[in-house]
């Protein structure tokens, strides 16, 4: 299944962490009672299975969602997550990817963050900006409306990883795969995210 961006929610508590929320997009659900799967090739014999997620393929740039958006039962409104959770500046996906000859072949599955997208305020209002890396040059730059300046990366854990009691975290991630050779990656295929299924996000190869 192609995806614009990988849409993944907070883990834990105040103390959670982007590879605790990979961790749990890829970890097997037990098919079984109800849910067991019918197999055509067996008389449409039913048996237990495990099912799971993981990247198939690897794009150029791996957009990550992180879900801060949730609905409150008891109020019937959304409500935004503003836990701490922390992100590397370099992400090894391979953890979370099919053991494939495909992957195998690529011999490296780093990324590198490159930017990121941060919404201060509550659910449903608020305000985004941007701290993005120069690519040539490693300069980070915040982008806050018409105000670009110098960005301090050392400050990037007060600035987005969030907390309980603030009201500004980061939104989106941007990481820049990191090829050892002259292969290219495929890009990442665009689609239209109201026929999106958020479960399955296996990349299909252009």
């Amino acid at each position: 299944q192609k995806f614009a961006c990988l849409q993944l929610p907070i883990i834990g508590g105040a103390d959670s962490s982007l590879k605790e929320s990979l961790a749990a997009f890829v970890k097997p659900e037990k098919m079984e009672g109800e849910n067991q799967v019918e197999c055509q090739e067996a008389a449409n014999a039913k048996f237990d299975a495990l099912r799971r997620d993981w990247l198939a393929e690897l794009p150029e740039l791996l957009i990550v969602h992180l879900k801060r958006w949730e609905f409150d039962y008891q109020t019937f409104l959304m409500k935004k997550n503003n836990n701490f959770c922390h992100f590397p500046m370099e992400l090894d996906v391979a953890d979370y990817t099919h053991s494939s000859s495909y992957v195998k072949q690529q011999g490296t599955t780093m990324y590198i963050l490159s930017g990121i997208l941060i919404h201060r305020g509550p659910a449903g209002g608020g305000h985004y900006y941007s701290i993005i890396k120069d690519r040539e040059t490693g300069q980070w730059y915040k982008f806050n409306d018409e105000s670009v300046t110098k960005f301090n990366i050392h400050d990037i854990s007060k600035e987005s990883f969030g907390k309980d009691d603030g009201d500004q975290s980061a939104y989106m991630l941007f990481y820049d795969f990191q090829p050892t050779s002259s292969n290219k990656m495929p890009c990442l295929s665009v689609v239209d995210r109201n026929s999106m299924d958020e479960d399955a996000v296996i990349v299909d190869k252009k």
